[in-house]
């Protein structure tokens, strides 16, 4: 997104969210994305059960589900670096 002295516009959410699609069927588990507010891919979703497990909002962790600091609810382990 433009920010300081970049000058270019803003990437298209389309492109963005296109983006995420195509590393999600590719194989990347735990793809989201930044700066495109109000999309639900803004948010990290359980590979095996679609839980959710963290929501985001404005570029910050608004809510973690985490059981046990590195579970969804379901028993999958989610790969957390701290």
């Amino acid at each position: 997104h433009p920010a300081h002295r970049f000058k270019e516009p803003a990437t298209p959410a389309r492109t963005v969210l296109d983006a995420r699609a195509r590393a999600a069927e590719a194989g990347v588990r735990y793809a989201y994305v930044g700066n495109v507010p109000g999309s639900r891919w803004e948010n990290t979703y359980c590979p095996e059960c679609q839980r959710l497990l963290m929501r985001r909002g404005m570029g910050r962790l608004l809510e973690s589900r985490l059981v046990d600091g590195d579970r969804c609810e379901c028993g999958e382990r989610v790969p957390i670096v701290r």
